[in-house]
């Protein structure tokens, strides 16, 4: 008959388990809509618990919780009965068959694939140590207030091959690097095409290799810092000059039919924006610090894609 047979109250509906708590109810859609469109479950957890929204019958969201969560029929108004759907239930829906269709199918696409977590932090490994060459990744820090503090840094760890003497502050960074973004896309109404040949790849291929091989040489006192810039900035120059011979590359999807991407911005989720990101900006070197403040004079100007 499928009616509702108890227990713990149902995150998005009231403790009748049928009537729908319009304030959840509108997390729980959010939650489908991000994930659906590329978000991690982790990402979607760390930003509910740093807005202080909480699950019922746990102190914050975990990617546990939250895959038991969206993965439930219930929300789609579908009875269960010992792990089979049996028909229609008594509440009314939250989401449509067509969403939680979605939402099934990327769960079991994650099982099958055992995929690690993706990248949810906007610029990693768009940003590159400027002494190794190396891709930065996100990470914490603890900070002297006790907090903990975002950032970009170079690993030098199983799995990170990076020299681990580089770093930068994540918010500010991520908030320049946007603006850079934002600003090139309005001045473009069609993103221009981008090379994909071989020839340009080994050229690529080739200057990352001499980067990596300068960074030693400094490092190991081989260069004074001032032949180590030269020597960079040379290098800089030629792969800058490979962006003046460019083939069509697709856009992304959430740049088909925008006026205006600086508008969108603030309702995109964190894949559709590192997804324009990746398009727009190659790379963005990152120099070393002169002192303990952000400057964005540490980025150096970026490799750009369009």
């Amino acid at each position: 008959m499928g009616l509702y047979q108890g227990g713990r109250r149902p995150f998005g509906y009231e403790r009748d388990g049928v009537t729908i708590r319009k304030d959840e109810a509108k997390v729980v859609r959010e939650i489908a809509k991000r994930y659906i469109k590329g978000d991690s479950l982790y990402s979607i957890a760390v930003d509910l618990n740093e807005r202080g929204v909480k699950p019922t019958g746990s102190p914050e969201w975990r990617v546990t919780t939250l895959r038991s969560l969206i993965g439930s029929p219930r929300l789609a108004g579908l009875r269960v009965h010992r792990g089979e759907i049996v028909g229609s239930a008594e509440w009314k829906p939250i989401l449509t068959l067509e969403q939680h269709g979605a939402i099934v199918e990327r769960l079991r696409d994650v099982r099958r694939t055992r995929r690690g977590r993706p990248e949810t932090a906007l610029l990693s490994n768009i940003l590159r140590c400027g002494l190794c060459a190396c891709g930065m990744v996100s990470g914490t820090r603890r900070l002297a207030s006790g907090n903990t503090g975002k950032r970009y840094a170079c690993f030098k760890a199983p799995g990170h091959a990076g020299c681990g003497r580089m770093a930068i502050e994540a918010t500010r960074t991520d908030a320049y690097v946007t603006e850079l973004v934002l600003a090139a896309l309005d001045e473009s109404d069609v993103p221009k095409p981008v090379d994909t040949s071989r020839s340009r790849d080994a050229e690529l291929a080739d200057i990352a290799e001499r980067e990596q091989t300068l960074a030693h040489m400094y490092a190991s006192g081989d260069l004074t810092q001032g032949e180590w810039t030269e020597a960079r900035r040379t290098l800089r120059a030629r792969k800058s000059a490979l962006g003046t011979h460019r083939e069509v590359q697709k856009p992304p999807a959430i740049l088909w039919g925008r006026k205006s991407v600086r508008k969108a911005w603030p309702d995109l989720s964190q894949a559709e924006r590192r997804e324009v990101v990746s398009f727009v900006i190659e790379s963005i070197e990152v120099l070393p610090a002169s002192s303990s403040r952000w400057d964005a004079s540490r980025l150096t100007d970026p490799i750009w894609r369009i």
